[in-house]
């Protein structure tokens, strides 16, 4: 059941399951550049100099962004809030709301999460060549089907109410 009202704040679990995701990801480029040059020196300039500092940088970074992201469900909208040491909120009318799309990678689907995408016709959205949806929570797969269903109940709601 989905409480209105009530500040959603991502679980323990999903943000051990992103810094293991970005870990692997690390692990994997850092492979490549060791396979790709080959010689002791060049190692540890590498290593000491370059990807360790910058990529734990990355990833604590990236940690941070994922568990500062809260939302709120209220009647006629959702508000959502972002950022560590720059705070923005977004609020979305659910009547603004033209598509609610649900991804699941296959990372991390094997993590047990999943993206919800809220789109509507704002202008905001196109960002040079890359689209970027108004609204993007990562949730446990278990609860994004529920909050879709529910933020496509309200916006058909407020649709009909018009």
């Amino acid at each position: 059941m989905i409480n209105l009202n009530q500040e959603e704040k991502p679980p323990v679990k999903m943000i051990v399951a992103y810094i293991v995701t970005k870990t692997i990801i690390i692990l994997l480029i850092t492979y490549i550049f060791l396979s790709i040059f080959n010689t002791p020196e060049f190692l540890i300039c590498l290593l000491g100099l370059f990807l360790i500092p910058i990529l734990s940088i990355m990833v604590i970074s990236r940690c941070l962004h994922v568990s500062s992201v809260k939302f709120l469900l209220n009647e006629d909208k959702i508000q959502i809030k972002s950022g560590t040491v720059f705070k923005k909120i977004k609020i979305i009318p659910y009547s603004k709301i033209q598509s609610v799309d649900i991804k699941y990678g296959l990372l991390r689907s094997w993590l047990g999460l999943s993206t919800i995408n809220l789109w509507t016709s704002s202008q905001g959205q196109v960002s040079g060549k890359e689209v970027l949806s108004d609204g993007r929570l990562i949730l446990l797969k278990k609860d994004a089907e529920e909050i879709s269903n529910f933020i496509i109940s309200k916006k058909e709601e407020q649709v009909n109410l018009n």
